[in-house]
């Protein structure tokens, strides 16, 4: 037994080398074509104190707690009880914080991070719905694919990760193309539909074939 337990913790040694050797090489090319094609504004000449005073900290700290008690609720409801005092007082504080959250960002803050503007716009609403729910469906892509080859091809995590690394390099090499794109010609609108139609065609085809 203890033979068995030496071998595995020796090949998941193994296993979290060749990825650390995999990665680094990554990191370092993401940090070398960051350093040499983000073009970064220069900083304000006004005094520290004077910036400092236009960070939105009530808008930050009022959305920081609303996410975490919509997680927190969500997580409890789903694994104890959606009628638990928990799971109540959680989503009650979202509701309270989500609140505060609107009024800190159109009545209180002088630059808030979310301007009123922006967000109840109604294009870009609608943008944000469709970000949402895509972002929302490859995640959840991404968890059940892995969880099907190990749990029901009984395969080894590393086996799973290679089945996400088109995936991956999609993600990488899409968004990359789209931003030179948008960049170059200056429109976006089509790029985008065809985008979404392409997610919504791998989706389905992701869907039918576990």
């Amino acid at each position: 037994m203890s033979v068995f337990i030496s071998s595995r913790h020796k090949l998941s040694t193994v296993l979290c080398y060749r990825a650390f050797l995999l990665q680094v090489p990554i990191a370092v090319l993401a940090i070398f074509s960051v350093t040499i094609g983000l073009k970064v504004a220069k900083p304000e000449e006004s005094h520290w104190t004077d910036r400092l005073k236009r960070v939105d900290f009530a808008g930050a700290l009022t959305l920081v707690v609303t996410l975490v008690s919509l997680l927190l609720g969500l997580d409890h409801g789903g694994n104890v009880s959606w009628i638990d005092p928990f799971t109540i007082g959680y989503l009650a504080v979202f509701l309270l914080f989500l609140s505060a959250f609107a009024v800190v960002e159109t009545r209180v803050a002088k630059e808030p991070f979310a301007p009123k503007h922006v967000i109840a716009k109604g294009t870009l609403f609608a943008s944000y719905l469709c970000n949402f729910f895509s972002t929302a469906s490859s995640v959840s892509l991404l968890f059940y694919a892995s969880l099907y080859v190990q749990a029901v091809e009984e395969r080894s995590a590393s086996d799973a990760g290679k089945a996400l690394f088109p995936y991956v390099l999609g993600v990488v090499t899409g968004s990359l193309f789209a931003g030179i794109t948008m960049q170059v010609t200056g429109r976006y609108y089509v790029l985008t539909v065809v985008q979404y139609l392409f997610m919504l065609g791998g989706t389905i085809l992701m869907t039918l074939s576990i």
